[in-house]
């Protein structure tokens, strides 16, 4: 059966339909829904069989994190990550923004990768589930990202439950990514809207 393809403002503008989209996200649902920069693939980022999904769906390789991505810090306090002096200032500069963490965690010692968003339909999913999405951009891995919309629902209406339809979202740089580990040694992991000059005048260096 083909995926459902629902109107963003269509979710923001009526309850019912926002709660039924939230049931769909608790449920374990994958779709494709519009994020800040381009559009992803996710669903409940506390879900195992989600995660395998979505990684089947793109191809993709199962050692390479995907993006946990909310409207507040406080969804994700039931993650054991650890926020460093550092952190919290990068935190407090550029968030929410296009800059994703990867920050150390107990249960991953490869570190979780987060970021908030203020993005309308995450806000709005997020008051009603309380818990972050995956995010991973909508391309099979190894192609090159399609920004039409059209292209990306056929690629994925047999794949995916639902895409959530925007329409052509405006251009922009990818998010940029660090990794701060335990001894706060920082990464630049890829270098996108915020800039390595715009961290290391935060940091101080």
């Amino acid at each position: 059966m083909k995926a459902e393809r629902i109107t963003l403002h269509s979710v923001l503008d009526n309850k019912k339909h926002l709660d039924y989209i939230c049931h769909l996200v608790k449920s374990e649902s994958v779709f494709v829904y519009p994020t800040d920069t381009i559009y992803g693939i996710g669903g409940c980022a506390d879900s195992d069989s989600v995660k395998s999904r979505i990684l089947e769906i793109k191809g993709r390789f199962a050692g390479n994190p995907m993006i946990h991505i909310a409207s507040d810090l406080k969804y994700f306090k039931h993650y054991d990550i650890r926020f460093s002096s550092i952190a919290l200032k990068i935190v407090d500069q550029f968030w929410p923004g296009l800059l994703t963490l990867v920050l150390h965690s107990d249960s991953n010692p490869q570190g979780v990768a987060i970021r908030i968003s203020d993005h309308p339909f995450i806000k709005a999913v997020n008051t009603i589930t309380a818990t972050p999405l995956f995010s991973t951009s909508a391309n099979i891995s190894n192609e090159k990202y399609n920004p039409d919309p059209d292209f990306i629902y056929k690629t994925f209406s047999d794949s995916v439950d639902f895409m959530i339809d925007a329409g052509l979202l405006p251009l922009s740089e990818p998010s940029t990514v660090i990794k701060i580990s335990e001894r706060d040694e920082i990464t630049i992991l890829r270098e996108g809207v915020v800039s390595r000059e715009k961290l290391e005048s935060v940091m101080g260096l």
